[in-house]
């Protein structure tokens, strides 16, 4: 939790990997590994150790309201990749026919 607070999530989700390995019924190393997993914007991950979480602790409600928040965040992060792709195609076409102006 230290290496959490200090920001440094690669550690952590490897820490808690290693947690895990040695006991995969640890509900906290998932809870933990899903907080470093988002701080990395990796949510699928994070989804997925929530999941594990539920399959361990069934009645843990927290795990069940962080599940419908990162597919929010999921989906909010892949929007936002969506319209960076058009802004950059646009800025390509525009590029492209300054460029074509400039050698006409």
């Amino acid at each position: 939790m230290a290496v959490l607070k200090l920001n440094r999530e690669k550690e952590a989700e490897k820490d808690c990997t290693l947690a895990i390995m040695l006991d995969p019924n640890y509900a906290k190393a998932y809870i933990r590994q899903a907080y470093a997993r988002l701080g990395l914007k990796r949510y699928s991950g994070a989804i997925k150790d929530y999941e594990k979480v539920l399959q361990i602790e069934p009645k843990n409600k927290m795990a069940e309201n962080e599940i419908e928040k990162l597919i929010c965040k999921k989906e909010e992060a892949k929007n936002n990749n969506s319209e960076k792709k058009k802004n950059t195609k646009s800025k390509s076409s525009f590029e492209e026919k300054k460029h074509e102006e400039c050698i006409s």
